[in-house]
């Protein structure tokens, strides 16, 4: 924690902060390739510099407005970088999930297959179960639209598959017990 802290107060995380809030500025460009330009630029900013950027209050208002963006590549951007870098910090990945979800109703198809995929990962990891229930009755939900595309179906069921019939990862070895004497 101490370190976290100290790091936190470093010039270079000061500098990624500015960073990622001159980027979060240019979400608002008014073209729509400068926009997803600048979410990648956050995703590898946030790569480099840890994901808490995505957590901060201005970017994160930022990001979640693109989910929402005119553009189907930005709002795919968006769902990719959320992905990408959130599914590493439970904490940035809870702030997101919502706008995640939402995104499989996008009117775009490859908006809600990123979405999907996105989603997939998210219960590989190891999530609280409410968040893993929602995520579940979600991806049903997409599925069951009449007018849903089969790849997007594909993708759910094999979201599904995994979610509840994948092998869980061996559970970490015990301590060893104390030798009898």
């Amino acid at each position: 924690r101490v370190r976290l802290r100290l790091a936190a107060r470093s010039p270079v995380a000061r500098g990624a902060n500015a960073l990622a809030r001159q980027l979060a500025g240019l979400l608002g460009h008014p073209l729509p390739k400068v926009r997803e330009k600048a979410l990648k630029a956050l995703g590898a900013a946030a790569e480099r510099a840890g994901d808490a950027l995505l957590c901060d209050d201005h970017v994160q208002e930022a990001v979640a407005a693109r989910f929402r963006d005119e553009a189907a590549t930005v709002r795919q951007a968006a769902v990719d970088v959320v992905g990408a870098r959130c599914l590493a910090s439970r904490d940035a990945f809870d702030r997101y999930h919502a706008d995640v979800l939402a995104r499989l109703r996008d009117a775009g198809l490859a908006v809600r297959k990123t979405a999907v995929r996105t989603l997939r990962a998210s219960l590989r990891a190891d999530r609280e179960p409410d968040a893993h229930g929602r995520t579940l009755v979600a991806l049903v939900r997409a599925a069951a639209r009449p007018r849903e595309e089969q790849t997007v179906r594909d993708l759910v069921r094999d979201a599904i598959r995994d979610a509840w019939f994948a092998p869980k990862p061996p559970a970490p070895p015990s301590p060893p017990s104390p030798a009898p004497s």
